[in-house]
């Protein structure tokens, strides 16, 4: 059996104990991701070619057929380092058993947008810390 003195110090510990947890106020970090877009790659001009028509005809014509080549834009580190753009050429009518292959529309070309290239990351943003106390506790 336990003495007398001994069940109010176990009163009176549990009191005091109690008594430091209403006192202290529990503290609660809460942080808020943030998300930030990069650009990798800006936006930029290019073209798409449109093809001209041929045809075979007969006889051997001499000419020449108009084409297009696309130099690509080209980027370094993110940055556009050289613009696209289209090359013409001419090539010679091909012939072919008294036969030549004619162009009958001529190629074209339209400047058409790339979009940027973005890339989102997320990381930990500003903390703020709740106290038990302001939410109530």
């Amino acid at each position: 059996m336990r003495s007398k003195s001994q069940s109010i110090r176990y009163i009176l510990a549990a009191t005091v104990a109690l008594s430091w947890f209403t006192l202290v106020k529990a503290e609660t970090p809460i942080c808020q991701d943030v998300e930030e877009t990069v650009i990798i790659q800006p936006q930029a001009t290019s073209y798409r070619i449109i093809p001209g028509e041929y045809e075979w005809v007969d006889g051997e014509i001499r000419g020449y057929a108009m084409r297009y080549k696309l130099n690509m834009p080209r980027f370094d580190n993110g940055k556009l380092v050289a613009e696209a753009y289209p090359i013409t050429s001419f090539k010679a009518y091909e012939i072919r058993d008294g036969r030549t292959r004619i162009q009958t529309k001529r190629p074209e070309y339209e400047a058409i947008t790339l979009p940027a290239q973005t890339k989102t990351y997320s990381r930990a943003g500003q903390c703020s810390v709740v106290s038990s106390e302001t939410a109530g506790g």
